[in-house]
């Protein structure tokens, strides 16, 4: 049986994961497509990365009958995932 706290903490990093990936497309879509930043290979390789991140994160949100403590070590790793794109974009504009 899941607890009460466990499905408030899934619940949490469930918006905590849509939000990263939200947060994530529209920092990553602010440069004009001519920005000199899309053009560097890093940049490439980041974006590949968060569109595989996107989705894993959009699998993890799928209902499922996956333990919570299993779910929630996955959903927090994967937007750790996220935050490292977002950071990325971040810094790159």
């Amino acid at each position: 049986m899941v607890g009460s706290g466990s499905r408030r903490e899934v619940r949490a990093l469930e918006r905590l994961v849509r939000s990263l990936c939200a947060e994530v497309e529209l920092v990553a879509t602010r440069e004009a497509p001519g920005n000199r930043h899309r053009a560097c290979n890093e940049t490439a390789l980041q974006l590949e990365a968060f569109e595989e991140r996107r989705e894993e994160a959009l699998a993890a949100l799928r209902p499922g009958d996956e333990p919570a403590m299993f779910r929630i070590g996955r959903l927090k790793r994967i937007a750790e995932a996220l935050a490292c794109s977002r950071d990325f974009f971040r810094r790159a504009i």
